[in-house]
């Protein structure tokens, strides 16, 4: 493959490294794209293409907060309104089984308190 010939002469090449990460990501071979894709972000740690394709994989690989962590380490540029957009539907992800909890929590205290009510009556 040609990716991988471009590799073993030059390993530290961000592109082809990002390259060969996102041909791991479409085999949903996450760890491998990880690791290219870590070696690409050592090389071009201010590369976004890199920084966005890295939080991809922690998402789809269920790692939440890491995901949120590569997505709020872009916000720290201008005009990143997309990451800012992607920060806060993986914080909605991460908090929605607790948002779930408190729900059916207080379905069973309103429930309580109209039983009591009738209760009472």
């Amino acid at each position: 493959m040609i990716l991988e010939n471009a590799l073993a002469i030059e390993p530290n090449h961000a592109g082809a490294n990002l390259q060969m990460a996102q041909l791991h990501m479409q085999r949903q071979e996450y760890q491998k794209a990880k690791n290219y894709l870590q070696r690409a972000n050592t090389v071009e740690p201010k590369n976004e293409t890199v920084a966005k394709a890295l939080a991809q994989v922690h998402t789809a690989s269920g790692q939440l907060d890491a995901a949120s962590e590569v997505y709020q380490s872009l916000t720290q540029t201008p005009s990143q309104d997309a990451v800012v957009l992607h920060v806060t539907a993986l914080e909605c992800q991460r908090h929605q089984s607790q948002i779930h909890g408190f729900r059916h929590t207080v379905l069973k205290i309103s429930q309580y308190d109209t039983n009591d009510l009738a209760l009472q009556r």
